[in-house]
């Protein structure tokens, strides 16, 4: 029996398409929209980003063509995505990207300014695995202790503001 491997798989090396049609899962989906907007997207053919819309949902991203559109292009499920924070260590003036990591891909979006990447990536880390956190924020205490976990008061590096 063949096995289907998807995004998440990281043992998958060669090229495999990230976004997937929405009419080829046969699982539930979330309808709870968290965000939308514009951002870039590098092109496949040729080497700049082109702007699409984006609609941030609790489980998926989905991609159209423009904000005026009603069916999507495709989705990135966003299950065993990490959100890398290093980001937000670099300070470039004209890029404000946003990076999505699994294994060895790699999605990059670009925001219009700073404060849409900050919007975007504040949405980001309620779906996503966050990487690189201990970079950019720092322990203040442990409240508490259960069975699976501690949960721990974090606050923002001061030597990143």
């Amino acid at each position: 029996m063949q096995t289907q491997q998807l995004f998440f798989d990281s043992s998958n090396t060669n090229e495999k398409k990230q976004w997937v049609k929405l009419d080829l899962i046969k699982r539930p989906i979330s309808t709870i929209r968290l965000f939308e907007g514009t951002l870039f997207i590098k092109s496949k053919k040729q080497d700049y980003f082109k702007p699409k819309f984006f609609k941030l949902f609790s489980d998926r991203l989905n991609i159209y063509k423009n904000g005026r559109e009603q069916k999507e292009i495709a989705a990135l499920f966003l299950t065993n995505i990490y959100l890398d924070l290093r980001i937000l260590l670099q300070s470039d003036k004209d890029k404000f990207p946003i990076i999505l990591l699994n294994g060895n891909r790699k999605v990059i979006l670009n925001a219009r300014s700073q404060e849409s990447q900050i919007k975007w990536i504040e949405q980001f880390k309620k779906t996503c695995i966050l990487n690189n956190y201990k970079d950019v924020y720092t322990n203040i205490k442990v409240l508490g202790k259960g069975t699976f976990a501690k949960p721990k008061k974090w606050k923002i590096n001061p030597n990143l503001q």
